[in-house]
């Protein structure tokens, strides 16, 4: 009885006001004063739905949505929302959750901590691959640091009910940018960092501000299961459980802050300042040690900031932070914070040596997040239908999503066996920090290799010559022999990765892992014994972790096979389905290659690298070229787009000996062959001594000591090679030349395609092979 008088008070109510013409904004305010159900808001937009403004259908489309909170005030009818409206689509969560599609804040409070990280190179690591890089502040002292964010937030209304999150940001530009872009000079008083964001443009004339610096989303926690899914589906925002304590009590701020396993991040007690213009001269000053323009923004101007976000090495997802309020600025008191190493970003913050500096507070925060696009195919429906359909949503979004993945299914035919399940136990041996990494060599103690009809066991020697680069991942190189019972000994070789963390290379230089560790391996085999000689033929893929407290590995191992033979092999006997496992290996693999690689690199570079085994043992002491020691095939697959166009050689255009052995090119050829007695003194001196000591005499010269040696090197290498084959220098080589002999270098030296350094250069020299020719 009471729902039915709510219902007609309120119809009666719109009935009246729409009889004088259009529902506009004030109508809809008042008629959501009025007691309602979610029932009596969709009569509203189904009968009145030509009368309704633009604006007024938002606000009743928001509130058949998601009601405002009891016990929250109500800023939902605020300007900023007027131009940023509710549409009526929807979003069907992959937990089934269905959300409004746009994605808007109403209140609460926030609290951004500005401030500098003292180790530059490990932010750098962190936004690898990205296309971006971190924005630093150099001091008059010659100290260099990169401007990171801490913020805390407890939303009490958005769009998506009310939860907390904590973001760790990155202040950045593009990998291109000028360094103008890229640095600021720093001031000594400790309010430089901000300046990231008070940097912009502003259009009088709309009265929008928009943001210089990209704001990178680095690492998130949020405190309900909705906010994760709309973050890591559609912001690519590396989302995770966490618990979010934030509490202003009159001018005092308690901030605690943990993860999901209630290991601590941050924690602390801030006192909030009575002043809010007494900063503003300190930032003054900074201001003026920049050199940056302070922009007047009058109150209640839009301020626009660009975002970018990337869930470990996948794509990079553009979006923008909208909103018109600002932050009050106030000094970090030092000590008035501690981080706890006890958790991954407590860690993080701790390796990057962050010192927050600054502290903004925005008591009413709100805003709207633009730029997001569907991720995948969703129902995009009217506001007077949305709310009526809500029920029905998630069904029809998961069929046309799997209509469209039908479509986009692969069109090579493939299959994968199950090979065995590989155990070890593992012995570590630290190196230390090389030139690409650090090094350490896991040596296997005892192993068992057990699948269908066969048993092996990991002979002594086998080892994981493995080095974990900057940014955490490290790059898998196993040898191992096994035996089977039957006394058949096989050898094999594992490629791969395994991810440590973002600030895993530090902490395994302080000796210091999580304790599960992921991989991802490629492994080959070769055998001399005939009953196992298939395994000689086949690409291998495995899954695994590592204990890295008890120091024990597993790893299922699966025989990959590809177009006819995967049809050979899936008709001669009865296989397997394909385990998730590997489904979602491959998966996260492709997900791992950055976004702006070009498609056909990855398919001609990328993948194959990562499926081929490269041995690397000592350095023959024997001729360059020799019919006993032929260099056929030599050359790795991922290497071919180097030389040729078609990113495959082509017998046309050449073969060289790491192609085609010495021995299968003719006798004309074989006056090819350069043996050491080649440079015997009665050759070398009348022809190459004056060149080659001309050549280390440039090379060595006092004025180039204590630089950087092997640039120096390549740039003289180049006269030498060309003096002493064509008898040019200096100038008269081409300029061509210089470049993409320093690009494939660089390819060779770097190794790793998925390196924005390899994949740069690589892509140098095929833009400059057809001068070559």
């Amino acid at each position: 009885m009471g729902t039915a008088i709510r219902s007609s008070g309120m119809i009666r109510e719109a009935s009246r006001l729409a009889a004088a013409g259009e529902l506009g904004n004030s109508d809809v305010i008042r008629l959501l004063q009025i007691p309602h159900s979610k029932e009596d808001v969709q009569e509203v937009l189904r009968t009145f739905e030509q009368q309704l403004s633009r604006e007024a259908k938002s606000k009743l489309t928001l509130d058949a949505f998601v009601p405002p909170p009891s016990d929250v005030d109500n800023e939902r009818y605020e300007p900023l929302f007027d131009k940023y409206i509710i549409t009526g689509k929807t979003y069907t969560t992959a937990s089934g959750a269905v959300v409004p599609n746009e994605l808007q804040y109403y209140n609460g409070q926030m609290v951004h901590l500005y401030g500098e990280c003292s180790n530059v190179p490990l932010v750098n690591a962190a936004l690898a691959g990205s296309g971006y890089r971190p924005i630093t502040l150099k001091y008059a002292d010659g100290r260099h640091a990169a401007v990171a964010q801490l913020w805390s937030n407890k939303f009490t209304d958005t769009s998506i009910r009310p939860y907390a999150a904590m973001f760790i940001v990155v202040a950045a530009v593009a990998d291109n940018a000028p360094e103008s872009q890229a640095s600021l000079k720093a001031a000594s008083n400790g309010a430089s960092s901000v300046l990231v964001m008070l940097d912009g443009s502003f259009d009088p004339a709309t009265a929008v501000y928009e943001n210089k610096a990209r704001m990178y989303m680095f690492r998130l926690l949020d405190t309900t299961q909705v906010a994760i899914d709309v973050g890591r589906e559609r912001m690519g925002t590396d989302k995770r459980p966490g618990t979010i304590d934030m509490a202003c009590i009159g001018r005092q701020l308690h901030l605690s802050i943990k993860d999901q396993h209630r290991r601590g991040v941050v924690q602390g007690d801030l006192a909030l300042t009575g002043d809010s213009t007494a900063y503003e001269s300190v930032v003054a000053q900074a201001v003026k040690t920049a050199g940056v323009t302070l922009q007047a923004l009058p109150r209640g101007a839009e301020c626009v900031y660009p975002a970018v976000a990337r869930i470990g090495q996948g794509p990079v997802v553009c979006w923008q932070w909208r909103s018109d309020v600002a932050p009050r600025l106030q000094p970090v008191m030092p000590g008035s914070l501690h981080f706890d190493r006890s958790s991954e970003e407590g860690r993080t913050l701790l390796a990057w040596g962050f010192t927050p500096k600054v502290l903004g507070f925005f008591p009413k925060v709100r805003g709207v997040i633009t730029g997001l696009a569907d991720q995948t195919p969703r129902c995009a429906r009217d506001s007077s239908a949305a709310c009526e359909g809500m029920a029905n949503a998630g069904s029809r979004l998961r069929w046309g999503a799997s209509e469209e993945a039908a479509s986009a299914q692969s069109r090579l035919a493939w299959n994968t066996s199950f090979l065995g399940s590989l155990k070890v136990v593992l012995r570590k041996e630290l190196v230390g920090p090389m030139a690409d990494g650090l090094r350490g060599n896991w040596h296997i103690t005892e192993g068992t290799f057990v699948g269908p009809g066969h048993d092996a066991v990991v002979l002594p020697g086998a080892a994981d010559w493995m080095h974990i680069r900057p940014d955490g991942i490290a790059i898998v190189n196993v040898r191992a022999c096994f035996e089977t019972r039957d006394r058949v000994r096989v050898y094999g070789a594992y490629g791969g990765v395994a991810d440590f963390g973002p600030d895993g290379y530090a902490r395994a230089l302080r000796g210091e892992y999580d304790q599960q560790i992921s991989a991802v391996v490629t492994p080959t085999y070769e055998t001399a014994d005939p009953r196992l000689e298939w395994l000689n033929r086949v690409q291998c893929i495995g899954v695994g972790k590592v204990d890295m407290s008890a120091l024990r590995a597993q790893f299922d191992m699966y025989v990959v096979r590809v177009g006819e033979r995967a049809q050979e092999a899936s008709s001669a006997a009865a296989q397997s389905p394909i385990p998730e496992q590997i489904i979602t290996a491959v998966e996260r693999f492709r997900a791992a290659i950055p976004a702006n690689f070009d498609p056909i690199y990855v398919e001609k570079v990328v993948i194959p690298f990562f499926l081929t085994n490269v041995y690397e043992g000592e350095r023959p002491l024997l001729p360059m070229i020799d019919l006993n020691f032929s260099k056929e095939n030599a050359l790795p697959r991922d290497r071919f787009g180097l030389i040729y166009r078609d990113w495959k050689p082509t017998p046309e255009e050449g073969v060289m000996v790491f192609l085609q052995g010495l021995e299968k090119r003719g006798e004309n050829n074989l006056r090819k062959r350069i043996y050491f007695s080649a440079v015997t003194p009665d050759l070398y001196k009348p022809m190459y001594r004056a060149k080659v000591t001309a050549f280390f005499d440039k090379l060595l010269d006092q004025k180039f000591a204590d630089r950087p040696f092997m640039q120096h090197y390549l740039d003289h290498y180049f006269d030498l090679y060309w003096d002493l084959h064509l008898g040019l220098v200096g100038s008269d080589i081409p300029r061509e030349v210089r470049e993409i002999g320093k690009a494939f270098n660089t390819v060779f030296a770097y190794r790793d395609p998925l390196l924005p350094v390899t994949y740069q250069n690589y892509m140098k020299v095929r833009e400059l092979q057809d001068f070559l020719k």
